[in-house]
Parts: C-alpha cells; structure tokens; sequence
C-alpha cells in the first residue's frame, strides 16, 4: 500500500451538553472510491463496500456525562483567556475569530479529527502496510475560511505528532513522515470531485453508528463482521485539564503567568 485515502464524516450533535452524542467516521482505502449510485443506509450494504474497497474503518465519538459541560466549559474558558492574551502581545492568534472569542463547537469537531486521523494511520501501519502518502478528504463543513486555514496549518503538524508517538522501529520504516506526503481537501473541492465515493460510505457508518450509540450506548456495529478496535470514546482528551507543557509553553511566550480559571 504506497498510498491510502481517508474519507471523514460526521453525525450528531455538536452541542456543550451532558446528553447530547457527536462522532466522526473515517475511512481508509488503499484506492480513491468513485461516486456511489446505490447508497443505502444498511449494514449490509456498508459490509459490503467496506469489502470490496479493502477498507480499514474508524469512530470516534462523544458520549457525555452528568457533568461534562461544567468540566469542558471550564477548560475552555482557559483556553480562550489564554488565546487573548497572546493576542494583546503578539497582536495575532490564529484560533480567534473576529470577535475575539474561540468557537467550542469548531474546537471538539477537529480534535475529534486529530485523534482519528492518528489512530486510523496507526490502525494501518500495524499491519504491517507501507504507508509513503495519505490524502484525505473530509465532507465540506459550514465554517470560516480562516478556520479551513487553521485546519490545514494543524494538519501539517500531524506527521511530527506519528513520528513522536511511533516507538516501534519496524512501524518507524512503514510511514513516510514528510508534510508533503499528507493533503487535505474538503469535499466540494473540485479536484477531487471523480474520488468523492468514500464519503457516501463515511456518510452510512456515521449514520448507522450514532443510531446504535443512542440506543445502546455503545458502538458494536461491525464487531460481528471480524472488526476490533476500530472505534474510540474521545470524551476523555476534552475534559482533561490543559497539559503542564502547553501552559508552560504560553508563559514562555507571553511572560505572564497561568490564568485561574
């Protein structure tokens, strides 16, 4: 496999809420996928695809808690103050809009897309699949241009975040870590408008998944199709307290010392 495509979908809510679920799917094939004529929302139909496009599938989704939207909101009330503040003294910060204020619901969708992006590579390389270049291709998100921007500039940081967390040598010699190996396009870009098929399947395991998630509270959709470990609870990387290295690297930057939030 010299090169793979990922397709990104989402389903849900993206709302600071205790109840409300929100997941993105990923897809990844050794072959871009052409336009799909038959979709259907069926498992069978996506088993079925998922077979003939030798897919590799991945969840991630949020399942909050009594709690969770104090917890967050906390968190992100740092976050925003911080951004702020090295504004005023670096007269920019790239996650600020207009209006100087961050947007949660635009912070939870990408840092669902950063831990799937790393998990579905990692996914692939642990089978032992040469990976030397991934484009991705993600379903067109109603947002600021800037914010696109942002995206793309976070996603060029990835392959340092593979090469840092990659401790097995033989996986090390699997993935070509250079940003120039990585592209990213969003779904209405008409470069890509032949290979949009995966997106249709994204689109199905989405669907049928937080279907499940509501009902079961839990996702088991292809665990009887031999699929295991293919989905993730990202709850737990968005109420964590800001980490010692983050806040340790804004105090150098700005010389100011850790808001209390």
């Amino acid at each position: 496999m010299n090169k793979i495509y990922i397709y990104g979908d989402e389903a849900g809510d993206i709302l600071i809420d205790d109840t409300k679920f929100f997941l993105i799917t990923l897809i990844a094939s050794p072959q871009p996928i052409i336009g799909i004529k038959d979709k259907t929302y069926n498992v069978h139909w996506l088993i079925d695809k998922i077979a003939k496009n030798f897919i590799t599938p991945y969840i991630c989704y949020l399942k909050p808690y009594k709690g969770f939207k104090d917890k967050f909101l906390k968190k992100f009330k740092k976050m925003e103050i911080m951004a702020r503040y090295f504004k005023l003294i670096k007269n920019y910060h790239k996650y600020l809009g207009d209006n100087n204020k961050m947007n949660c619901r635009n912070y939870i969708w990408w840092a669902c897309y950063q831990v799937g992006f790393i998990s579905i590579i990692f996914r692939i390389i642990e089978k032992s699949y040469f990976v030397n270049g991934t484009t991705i291709i993600i379903d067109r998100k109603t947002t600021t241009s800037g914010f696109k921007e942002n995206i793309k500039d976070t996603f060029a940081g990835i392959p340092k975040i593979l090469s840092d967390s990659i401790e097995k040598k033989d996986h090390r010699k699997l993935i070509n870590f250079s940003p120039s190996a990585y592209s990213l396009y969003w779904s209405n870009n008409n470069e890509i408008k032949e290979i949009r098929g995966g997106l249709q399947i994204a689109d199905v395991l989405a669907h049928l998944s937080l279907k499940q998630l509501r009902l079961d509270n839990n996702i088991s959709i292809l665990d009887d199709y031999g699929f295991n470990n293919y989905s993730m609870n990202v709850t737990r990387f968005l109420d964590i307290p800001l980490d010692e290295s983050t806040i340790s690297e804004w105090k150098f930057e700005t010389g100011l010392p850790e808001p209390k939030i």
